[in-house]
């Protein structure tokens, strides 16, 4: 259990430098990762929780450059796919859950590529993300890709960029969280592991604030793009593995 703990907390640690950087990626990043050390549906559920705390706490330092109008898009999108990603949760296998990962990540980072900017207002474009993310939400906790690919298509600039993904996250992690709670899904082991890798995520947190400002223009177009294909690929390559073993 403490190798678990010390594990766990540096993975936190990591991914909350990461998300502090770049303003997502805890999930994309912490959900492979913690696969390794947990079973999948026990990871999902610890970066929901944990990943819900960083992202409360980063958006109530960034709360000055919030696009709300962008936010409640996403919310309210998300709110309706959350549901179906509810069901996949309880109802899909773990190899169907880490496919469902990996191919919403690979989708994701394909189409984010290929985005060209636009500065124009989408409510199509946010409301729809904002419905893949919930179903990613509740199904794999891997809700960021969507969300980046309709802040990047639309030239969001960088500092509202990651506030509003921020409140989203924390927002969405938060409902997310009371879900997998009143049903059963947080369990007394994942739940005291989750409390002990908070501390961890504070230092991430702020060690991530720190570097932020020295990463901006075409270095965070390409942190964006790194984060998405490491996630990508962490979580393909369990999924690889099982097929050819």
């Amino acid at each position: 259990m403490i190798t678990t703990i010390v594990a766990v907390a540096a993975v936190a640690c990591a991914v909350a430098f990461a998300q502090g950087v770049a303003g997502f990626g805890f999930a994309l990043l912490a959900v492979p990762a913690l696969a390794v050390l947990l079973p999948v549906k026990e990871a999902v559920v610890l970066s929901t929780l944990v990943g819900t705390a960083n992202s409360g706490y980063q958006a109530a330092l960034l709360r000055t450059s919030i696009d709300g109008i962008r936010a409640r898009r996403y919310l309210w999108g998300s709110l309706a796919g959350a549901p179906i990603g509810f069901a996949l949760f309880h109802l899909a296998s773990p190899d169907v859950l880490r496919a469902i990962v990996g191919i919403a990540v690979l989708g994701g980072t394909v189409v984010v590529t290929r985005t060209t900017s636009g500065t124009g207002m989408r409510p199509v474009l946010d409301r729809s993300m904002g419905v893949v993310s919930g179903i990613l939400l509740t199904s794999t906790s891997t809700n960021g890709p969507p969300l980046v690919l309709a802040l990047r298509a639309q030239g969001v600039p960088t500092d509202v960029f990651r506030a509003t993904l921020a409140l989203v996250f924390a927002a969405t992690g938060g409902a997310a969280s009371c879900v997998f709670a009143v049903t059963g899904s947080v369990e007394a082991r994942v739940a005291a592991i989750s409390a002990a890798a908070l501390p961890a995520v504070a230092v991430g947190a702020r060690l991530g604030f720190r570097f932020r400002d020295r990463v901006g223009g075409a270095a965070f177009s390409r942190l964006v793009v790194a984060l998405l294909v490491a996630g990508a690929l962490g979580s393909v390559a369990p999924l690889a593995a099982s097929l050819v073993g």
